[in-house]
């Protein structure tokens, strides 16, 4: 099973839960967007100029600190959002997104954004349910590296990427660096990859060019 790091996360996946008509009023009051690869998508310093949608490729979401430190929270897909709210919690925390190939992007104003929650209860239900799970993910990653050692972080997080697609029982491919997941768990890659070989010996995982299979034993590991 493919698992592109959280592409199978229904919370995640704004435009894919709304019905056609919830879709189509999005593109009406929103206009499409492209980027590079590697271009910035926009910068919250404390609060974005545009609530986006991811229509086609990949964006990298981080949060950055003062002294220039990146942690990676996640790549967002199509269909998904680019909500930075929850940075707006710690002012010393700097929300950035990055396109990881070329993008496309659906952008809409956010009161325009707002305007339509209040009009539409299922595009408010979507758009909740997204930013809730961001901010517990964000919570739950401080958490983690604040109390947990390098080896049982990395554990979790991989078993957590494999299992937002859906794994249970078949390998499950998650499409990320070593570079991007030493950034998930604010680690250097030269840690990172001590652990991933560890797990690698221990049969847990397979280590490829740009992706980690997660195996099953891996996912009955208790976190």
């Amino acid at each position: 099973m493919r698992t592109p790091f959280g592409d199978a996360d229904l919370a995640w996946r704004v435009l894919d839960q709304l019905p056609e008509t919830g879709r189509q009023r999005l593109f009406e009051v929103g206009r499409i967007e492209r980027f590079a690869r590697g271009q910035q998508l926009q910068f919250a310093d404390p609060a974005p100029e545009k609530v986006m949608f991811v229509r086609s490729g990949t964006v990298t979401i981080s949060l950055g600190t003062s002294k220039g430190d990146h942690l990676l929270l996640r790549i967002a897909r199509a269909g998904e959002p680019i909500d930075p709210a929850f940075a707006a919690a710690d002012s010393r925390l700097r929300f950035s997104a990055v396109a990881r190939s070329n993008v496309e992007v659906l952008s809409i104003a956010p009161r325009v954004v707002a305007r339509l929650r209040r009009e539409h209860p299922e595009i408010h239900a979507a758009v909740t349910g997204a930013a809730v799970r961001a901010l517990e993910d964000v919570l739950t990653l401080l958490e983690e590296i604040a109390l947990l050692p390098l080896h049982e972080r990395l554990a979790r997080r991989l078993i957590r990427f494999a299992r937002s697609g859906g794994a249970s029982g078949a390998p499950a491919r998650i499409d990320i660096t070593q570079a991007e997941l030493a950034s998930a768990i604010a680690a250097s890659r030269q840690a990172t990859n001590r652990v991933l070989q560890s797990l690698v010996r221990s049969g847990l995982i397979e280590l490829r060019t740009g992706h980690v299979i997660v195996k099953p034993a891996m996912l009955k590991l208790k976190t």
